[in-house]
């Protein structure tokens, strides 16, 4: 379903990570780009990678950022809401709704884009 957002992956995996904190996004993305190759004397940027990667640019970044600002809060944020709220149904309400409204954003956005650019 993700990569109707241009998500690939290795992708996926930061999203995952991000549950714990929306800043581990970008190092996990370091990390899961360099899979298999990590050379200490040949240590190139994130972005080097990502723009050597097959399916990434501009409108796949910009898709990963829409759907990391509306995408579920961090664990914190949703154990919070629950406490507050006195009950875990808002605090899984949070988590759906937002990571929902996110994708459909990022589809949205991604498919519309990639087909005026075509």
């Amino acid at each position: 379903m993700t990569r109707l957002a241009g998500f690939d992956w290795q992708t996926n995996i930061a999203l995952v990570g991000g549950f714990a904190a929306k800043e581990v996004v970008v190092s996990t993305l370091g990390t899961a780009y360099s899979l298999g190759d990590v050379d200490p004397e040949d240590a190139g940027s994130l972005s080097e990678r990502l723009q050597s990667a097959p399916g990434w640019g501009p409108i796949t970044a910009f898709s990963l950022i829409l759907f990391t600002i509306f995408y579920s809060p961090c664990f914190v944020a949703v154990v919070c809401i629950a406490k507050e709220a006195g009950s875990w149904k808002w605090g899984a309400f949070s988590m759906a709704f937002n990571t929902l409204l996110a994708l459909g954003m990022s589809i949205a956005f991604f498919q519309t884009a990639t087909w005026i650019m075509s």
